[in-house]
């Protein structure tokens, strides 16, 4: 698991592992495809949809991290992380799409540019 001891601390290293803009653009597309995959699943009633949707949704993410931000997505440091990961990938993505993430990446030390600052980088 990561270092972060608290799920606080865990969120604000979450963001600042996502603190490029299209990173994030492209998990809102993935969570979305997650979503979809799952009404589609539950109005045809096959089970399928839901699985090749949640494989294609996890795929986008993470393609994300390996071309656009050059890091690995925090969810593989352990089962602790997977969950945390999870809780904060849907948290990212209502806070984003409503327009009220931009508080809690100001916290986590992300500028509008997708830098993070020097003393939070490390924590």
């Amino acid at each position: 698991m990561s270092d972060e001891k608290t799920y606080d601390a865990f969120w604000l290293m979450y963001l600042r592992a996502h603190s490029m803009r299209k990173t994030r653009l492209i998990h809102y597309v993935g969570i979305t495809i997650i979503f979809v995959s799952l009404v589609l699943a539950v109005v045809y009633e096959t089970w399928w949809i839901a699985v090749l949707g949640i494989a294609a949704g996890y795929v986008t993410a993470w393609t994300a991290h390996w071309l656009v931000q050059h890091n690995i997505p925090v969810m593989f440091a352990g089962p602790e992380a997977a969950l945390w990961s999870l809780m904060s990938g849907l948290r990212m993505y209502f806070l984003g799409i409503s327009g009220q993430l931009g508080p809690q990446l100001r916290r986590a030390g992300v500028s509008e540019d997708g830098t993070v600052s020097e003393d939070k980088a490390l924590s």
